[in-house]
């Protein structure tokens, strides 16, 4: 859209042309640098073109929240309203938005209202990220291993047209780097958990045109009233200390500039800091720069750390000192969770990373206290890297003694956080609290339906902790399952098949005859079995003989059965005669009947003989 600003009343002058005369004049590269000092204003608006870097602002108040900003090379400050907190996450989530890297593409014909100190965008900006992926990540490695030892800090009191911050120029010096002896501060405390290797200290000593700095503290007054915003604020003191120091913008001066604002300047009154995620600037709430817990928070955010939740509290994790603040001068004591401890690099010599597998699936560890890290031989910090996320797992034994004797939660007691670490800005979540014989699963690991990962702390003896790690992986599937056909020996029970085994099936009929002849006997045998065998022989007789045999042999056979009979069953055969046989007959019979008794036995011959047995 093309905006026209009336001239006069019969004039008006299109912003194309503006930028043409502003071009010509030599006015543009000064608005490329945001510098808008002395540039006519058209109403509240003026244009702006160029360079400006995205921050991230954590602001921490009853309901934290996030704004974008961007800042010129020339140290001002421009609030990106159209930007919401949902197209934010979304774009840090993808790594599109990298607070202090990613440079907002803005439109020609981007304009600044000067009375909020916004661009006015109708649509969020476009993201360029000018570092490649490669250069990125050594960067980040360069920030987390190697941060530079000594970092410089200004500590400003703000005095508006309206209000002036409670504390004096000398309270603040001393407040943030003990200049008049208070002993618990922003330089000890951060030079005690890293045990040396990050220390602040107050800038130099330095001469203004009209103010000095002195104990790496001074006093800029402004004619801005505090209803014109904290943007309108901070860039008037900025402009005064480029044009009070000759220098091109505030953090010039130093690493971190930290502002101690009049009260009553933040439009949620529950407010009590903001800091710039990769930055330089903190602002304080009045009073607020009197907290050494407050003072080590928002500085970690300009280290580039996120905050430290738990659950699904914000802030929630307050073992260390990126979770909620404190409104105490001195107290509490307390250093960084183990996920901030590892990005922070201080402990690198005493950490140690185990990646589970199916191959390597068990550890056992010890973990010292951070805490003991000058004396103990042990390791403090253990990290967990599953092989398929970027979600790592970090283990400290957070022992409630020394530097750390006023950690808030977790005391003694082995804690377990996790940290999406495809960004170092990325919040921690804390998700467990672990003492002696305790233990966590945490399921579907390596992002596994099925697999486990079990952390037990076995024992905590003399602040060390014993701790085992174990993977367990599912079985790919079932056993084979049985074998299709039945086995080769002989069943318990009767087979299945049409013919009878190969072998006596493994329960008799119910009623055994004596024994099977030879061959047919010269008469009927004992008596019918009581009940079929369990499968018919695999050769009967086409049909039963209607009527028993015509009787007994007159004589035993020539040759002895292989079991005599004992007497004729109680229950003939199918058609009993009413009286028994006159008598035996004079000899066998000529043959063989024309069938089976009713039942055939369990085991009848393989064939039957054409003729009696001799």
């Amino acid at each position: 859209m093309v905006r026209s600003f009336a001239i006069s009343s019969n004039f008006s002058l299109s912003l194309s042309y503006l930028v043409w005369f502003l071009s010509s004049s030599g006015f543009a590269s000064s608005l490329r640098d945001g510098n808008t000092t002395g540039i006519v204003k058209i109403g509240q608006y003026v244009p702006l073109e160029g360079i400006c870097t995205a921050y991230v602002k954590e602001i921490l108040a009853d309901v934290m929240r996030q704004e974008l900003v961007c800042y010129t090379s020339n140290g001002r400050l421009f609030a990106v309203p159209s930007a919401s907190q949902e197209w934010m996450h979304e774009k840090h989530k993808s790594g599109e938005l990298i607070s202090g890297e990613t440079i907002l593409d803005l439109p020609p014909n981007t304009m600044v209202d000067m009375e909020t100190f916004s661009l006015d965008l109708a649509n969020p900006p476009i993201l360029l990220n000018a570092m490649g992926e490669d250069s990125r990540n050594r960067r980040r490695q360069l920030r987390m291993l190697a941060p530079k030892k000594i970092r410089t800090v200004l500590a400003i009191r703000v005095i508006a047209s309206d209000a002036t911050a409670s504390m004096t120029a000398s309270e603040i010096s001393d407040g943030f780097f003990g200049t008049s002896g208070d002993k618990v501060n922003l330089v000890t405390q951060y030079n005690a958990c890293s045990f040396g290797k990050l220390q602040f200290k107050p800038m130099n000593d330095k001469k203004g045109k009209t103010r000095n700095i002195k104990g790496g503290a001074t006093t800029i007054k402004v004619d801005v009233a505090t209803s014109k915003g904290i943007l309108a604020l901070v860039n008037a003191v900025n402009d005064k200390l480029v044009a009070e120091f000759g220098i091109r913008a505030e953090n010039d001066l130093a690493d971190h500039i930290m502002y101690c604002l009049p009260p009553g300047m933040f439009q949620d009154p529950t407010t009590q800091a903001e800091g710039d995620v990769n930055g330089f600037r903190v602002l304080f709430n009045d009073k607020s720069c009197e907290s050494v817990s407050l003072q080590m928070h928002e500085i970690g955010h300009n280290l580039g750390m996120g905050h430290s939740n738990e659950d699904a509290e914000e802030y929630g994790d307050q073992s260390g000192l990126m979770g909620w603040s404190y409104n105490s001068d001195d107290t509490p004591l307390m250093c960084f969770n183990s996920a901030k401890s590892w990005q922070l690099g201080w402990y690198a010599d005493k950490a140690a990373t185990v990646t589970p597998t199916a191959k390597n699936p068990s550890f056992s560890k010890k973990i010292g206290a951070i805490a003991d890290y000058g004396t103990t031989n042990e390791k403090v910090l253990i990290r967990i890297v599953p092989n398929t996320q970027d979600t790592h797992y970090f283990m400290n034994y957070n022992a409630a003694k020394g530097i750390n004797k006023g950690t808030q939660e977790g005391r003694n007691q082995v804690l377990v956080t996790k940290k999406d670490t495809s960004l170092d800005q990325n919040d921690s979540w804390r998700i467990a609290e672990l003492g002696e014989k305790d233990s966590f699963t945490l399921n579907d690991f390596n992002g596994k339906k099925g697999e486990t990962l079990k952390i037990t702390v076995n024992s905590i003896k003399d602040d060390v902790a014993d701790i085992s790690i174990v993977l367990s992986v599912p079985t790919s599937g079932p056993t084979s399952g049985p074998t299709s056909g039945p086995t080769s020996g002989p069943t318990s029970g009767p087979t299945s098949t049409a013919g009878p085994t190969s072998v006596p099936t493994g329960a008799p009929t119910g009623g055994p005859t004596s024994g099977p002849t030879g061959g047919p006997t010269g008469g009927p045998t004992s008596g019918p079995t009581f009940s079929p065998t369990s499968a018919p022989t695999s050769d009967p007789t086409a049909m039963p003989t209607s009527e028993p045999t015509a009787g007994l042999r007159s004589g035993p056979t020539s040759g002895p059965t292989s079991g005599p009979t004992s007497a004729p069953t109680s229950d003939p055969t199918t058609r009993p005669t009413s009286e028994p046989t006159a008598g035996p007959k004079s000899g066998p019979t000529s043959g063989p009947t024309s069938g089976p008794t009713s039942a055939p036995t369990s085991d009848p011959t393989t064939r039957p003989t054409s003729e009696p047995t001799a």
